[in-house]
């Protein structure tokens, strides 16, 4: 998320309870906004802030797409950049993944952990931007997963990296050497 510039985040809180697919959305690109749709099965749920739903919850407000099977975001302009929140991952062994027009993920979540467990997953990919990302659940119809703060970024949005952890160690042993040699000076 620190990649990115000027992205918007669907948090679900606009949606009544219940409501199902397709779900419109809308998010702010570089350019007017990306429209998206939601589709496939599954609804928003409503668990009040500091309250759990059967372990899954929103992770902003009260709101979050809950689903025990796949999903598909359909976007209206191709982005290089997608993220967001899972709850209540892999309790009942069941696996995410997430395609991106013709690449595959494998979100990586834990496997028969406690419920109500929260990950963060992201992808940045400026060369190949894409407009259709499918999520898969490889326990489907058993393990319920909950989705919120969903986050997508064109490739104007992604703004440049972050040094390398090996620059920032060489900055850091440079600034170090000055500091002592400034102090020996003195």
């Amino acid at each position: 998320l620190a990649s990115l510039s000027g992205v918007g985040t669907e948090d679900f809180e606009s949606f009544a309870t219940f409501t199902g697919s397709p779900l419109g959305l809308t998010f702010p690109g570089s350019v007017g906004s990306i429209t998206a749709t939601l589709s496939g099965s599954g609804v928003i749920a409503t668990v009040p802030t500091g309250t759990n739903g059967a372990g899954r919850y929103p992770t902003s407000g009260d709101n979050f797409w809950n689903t025990s099977t796949s999903l598909v975001v359909t976007l209206s302009a191709p982005v290089a950049a997608f993220g967001f929140y899972g709850v209540d991952i892999g309790d009942f062994n069941g696996q995410v993944t997430v395609t991106t027009d013709s690449t595959f993920y494998n979100v990586g979540n834990t496997l028969n952990g406690l419920g109500g467990a929260v990950l963060f997953w992201g992808v940045i990919d400026t060369a190949n931007p894409f407009s259709t990302i499918t999520f898969g659940n490889t326990n489907s119809g058993t393990d319920v997963f909950g989705f919120d703060q969903m986050t997508v970024g064109d490739v104007q949005q992604v703004v440049a990296p972050f040094p390398e952890p090996s620059t920032w160690t060489l900055l850091g042993s440079a600034l170090a050497g000055i500091c002592f040699l400034r102090r020996r000076m003195s």
